[in-house]
Formats: structure tokens, C-alpha cells, sequence
């Protein structure tokens, strides 16, 4: 359990990583878009951590 944990962590760590090089390249438009899909990686990286402590 706890390294499947570990990889959604990084897989998640990975994927705010790209979003955060494409935010970069994005219309101003699609900029509030890419910054809720990074938002909600965070709660899932913390949560994923959280579940990772309880074990």
C-alpha cells in the first residue's frame, strides 16, 4: 500500500509540474482553468500524504 502510495504521490507531483510549464505558455483565459486543476493535485498530493502517515 504504502508504495502505491508513494507513486500517486509523485505520478501527482509530476503532473503539478507540467501543469505549472504550461500555465506558463497558456491565454489568460485558460490560466484559471490550469490553476484549479493544480489546486485540486495539491489536496490530492496532501492527502495522499495524510493516508501515507496513518499507515
Amino acid at each position: 500500500h504504502i508504495d502505491n502510495f508513494k507513486n500517486e504521490n509523485f505520478n501527482n507531483n509530476l503532473r503539478i509540474h507540467f501543469l505549472k510549464e504550461c500555465l506558463a505558455q497558456l491565454a489568460p483565459d485558460q490560466i484559471d482553468t490550469a490553476l484549479k486543476q493544480n489546486i485540486n493535485l495539491k489536496i490530492e498530493v496532501q492527502q495522499h500524504g495524510i493516508e501515507l502517515k496513518k499507515l
